[in-house]
C-alpha cells in the first residue's frame, strides 16, 4: 500500500503525456485543473481516499499541459526544402558520421535541427555556431519494420534536419558557465597526455563526448552492446558514489553532503542530459535515505526519478536512451538479486578463489539480464540485436569503470602524472577488446523492429510476475535456512 501512490503518479504521469495530442489544446486549462484539485485535496485531507485521488489528479493535468506545450511543431518546419542559415547553440554532443562528419541538434528561436555535417569540425556541445544548409522534413518509414527516422526525432522535439556545407562557430563575449569550465579542463587534460584516438575514448567514458572518437570504434561498441560505457549514466554515477562512500561514509550528514557535492559536480561537467540528471537523482535519493532514518527501495527510487524526468521533458518518454535506462534497471532490481539467490547465494566463509569464480558468474548473470532487459528496445529503435553483448560487458564494463575512476583522480590530481600512461595502456586494451568482441561472426545482428504492442507485453511479462517469485525464492531460502539451522543445532536429530 505505501508503494502505490508514487506508481499510481507515475502511471498518471505517463497516461498525460500519451493522450496530450488526443484532446484540445488547452494547457493552461490543464494546469487550472491541477491547482484547482491540489487545493481541493489539501482541503478535504480528513477524507483519506478522496484527498488521494485529487491529490494524485494533478499529476496527470500538469504532464497534459507540459506535453502539449511542446508538441506543435515549431516554425522551421515551414522553412523545409529551402537553403537556410541557421545561427544557435549547439544542444546535443555532437557525434562522428561514418562519413567523416558530425551530427548534432541545433537549437535557436525558431526551433531546435537536427545538423549533419560532411567534415568533422571541433565542436562541443554548448558552442555557437552558424550552419549553412539545406533544410529538410526527415525521411519516413516506407516499408513495414523499417526504422522511422522522422518518429525517431519528433519524439526527441526534432521536426528538421540540416544538411550543413558550411558550420562557423560565432565568439561570443560571454562568460562560460560553470558546466563548461569543467568540461573543458577534462577534455583538455585527456588531449594533452594522450594520443587523439584514446583522448576522444576517454573523453567519451568521463563526459560523454563522443565528437572526437572514430566512428568505427564507436560502432565496434554498438555492436558489442557495449555503448552504455561512453555516456555518464546509471553505472558510472553508481560507482563513484560507492567510491565516495567507502572514502567519506555513509550515514552521517557531513560525509554524506561532501560526497553528494561531488557527486553532482561530476554530474555537471558530464552535461545535463536526461541520462545524467536521471542517474544522479536516483543516487542522491539512496544516499539521503539513511539520513532520513530510510531503507531506499530501489523500484521507489527508479519511479521519483522518472516523475522528476518526465514532468519538465514530458518527451523524454519517448527518448530511446530514457526508455532503455529504466527498462534495464528495472529488469535488474526486479530479477538480480532473487536469481543471484537461486544460482549461487553468497556466504560469509567462502574461500577467495570461490568469491572471485562467484563474482565472475554473478557479472555473467547482470550482462544476460541487462540484454534482456534492453533487447526489444533496442531492436524497435536501432533494429540490431547483440549476441555477444552479455559476454563482451563483463571485461570491457569493468574495464571501462576502472579506467573512469583513474582518469577522474587524474585530472583531479595533476601530479599523479604517471596514472596517464596507466590509462593510455587501459585504453587501448579497451579499443583492442571492443573490436575483437565487434569482429565475432554476426556479433550484431540486423532485425526488424517488432510491433510496440508486442515490446510493451514483453516487458509486463517480464516485470509484473518478479514480486510474486521473489517472495516463493526468500520462503524457499528461509525455509532451507531454518532446516539447516536447526540440523545444526542437532533439533532435527531423533
Amino acid at each position: 500500500m505505501r508503494v502505490r501512490p508514487l506508481f499510481t503518479a507515475l502511471a498518471l504521469v505517463v497516461a498525460g503525456i500519451l493522450i496530450a495530442s488526443l484532446l484540445p489544446e488547452e494547457p493552461r486549462l490543464f494546469e487550472t485543473l491541477a491547482l484547482a484539485s491540489a487545493l481541493a485535496g489539501i482541503a478535504l485531507l480528513r477524507r483519506p481516499a478522496l484527498a488521494t485521488t485529487l491529490l494524485l489528479l494533478p499529476f496527470l493535468f500538469f504532464s497534459l499541459a507540459q506535453t502539449q506545450r511542446v508538441l506543435p511543431p515549431d516554425a522551421l518546419t515551414q522553412l523545409a526544402g529551402r537553403y537556410q542559415i541557421l545561427s544557435g547553440r549547439v544542444e546535443t554532443a555532437p557525434e562522428p558520421t561514418r562519413q567523416g562528419g558530425l551530427r548534432f541538434v541545433l537549437a535557436n528561436p525558431q526551433g531546435q535541427t537536427q545538423v549533419t555535417t560532411r567534415t568533422a569540425l571541433s565542436l562541443y556541445r554548448g558552442d555557437f555556431v552558424t550552419a549553412h544548409g539545406r533544410l529538410e522534413l526527415p525521411p519516413r518509414a516506407t516499408n513495414p519494420g523499417e526504422f522511422d527516422y522522422r518518429g525517431y526525432l519528433l519524439r526527441q522535439g526534432v521536426h528538421t534536419v540540416l544538411y550543413a556545407n558550411r558550420v562557423d562557430t560565432q565568439l561570443l563575449l560571454r562568460r562560460a558557465t560553470l558546466a563548461e569550465r569543467l568540461r573543458a579542463t577534462i577534455r583538455g587534460a585527456c588531449h594533452a597526455h594522450l594520443a587523439p584516438e584514446s583522448a576522444g575514448l576517454l573523453s567519451g567514458l568521463l563526459i560523454s563526448d563522443r565528437s572526437q572518437l572514430p566512428a568505427d570504434l564507436q560502432d565496434a561498441f554498438s555492436r558489442t552492446g557495449t555503448i552504455h560505457i561512453l555516456s555518464t549514466s546509471g553505472l558510472h554515477l553508481s560507482v563513484f558514489a560507492a567510491v565516495l562512500v567507502a572514502l567519506f561514509g555513509r550515514g552521517k550528514p557531513l560525509p554524506t553532503l561532501l560526497a553528494l557535492a561531488l557527486l553532482w559536480i561530476y554530474a555537471l561537467a558530464a552535461g545535463t542530459g536526461g541520462a545524467v540528471m536521471r542517474s544522479a537523482v536516483m543516487t542522491t535519493v539512496l544516499l539521503l535515505a539513511p539520513l532520513l532514518k530510510r531503507e531506499a527501495e530501489p523500484l521507489h527510487t527508479l519511479a521519483f526519478a522518472a516523475i522528476l524526468i518526465l514532468l519538465p521533458e514530458p518527451l523524454a518518454l519517448y527518448d530511446p536512451g530514457t526508455q532503455l535506462s529504466f527498462a534495464t534497471v528495472a529488469t535488474l532490481v526486479a530479477w538480480a538479486r532473487p536469481l543471484e539467490n537461486l544460482i549461487w547465494p553468497w556466504e560469509p566463509d567462502q574461500r577467495p578463489l570461490t568469491r572471485f569464480f562467484r563474482a565472475c558468474t554473478v557479472g555473467l548473470l547482470i550482462g544476460v539480464l541487462a540484454q534482456v532487459g534492453s533487447a526489444p528496445l533496442v531492436a524497435y529503435h536501432y533494429n540490431l540485436f547483440s549476441w555477444v553483448a552479455p559476454i563482451a560487458n563483463l571485461p570491457i564494463a569493468a574495464l571501462a569503470e576502472l579506467l573512469l575512476l583513474t582518469g577522474l583522480a587524474a585530472v583531479a590530481l595533476p601530479f599523479l602524472a604517471p596514472l596517464w600512461w596507466l590509462i593510455g595502456l587501459g585504453l587501448t586494451l579497451l579499443k583492442t577488446l571492443a573490436l575483437a568482441f565487434a569482429a565475432l561472426p554476426y556479433a550484431a545482428l540486423s532485425v526488424a523492429s517488432p510491433p510496440a504492442e508486442l515490446v510493451v507485453l514483453w516487458y509486463a511479462l517480464l516485470l509484473l510476475p518478479a514480486p510474486y517469485v521473489r517472495v516463493r525464492l526468500n520462503r524457499k531460502r528461509f525455509r532451507r535456512n531454518d532446516f539447516g539451522s536447526a540440523a545444526g543445532n542437532g533439533m532435527l536429530l531423533p
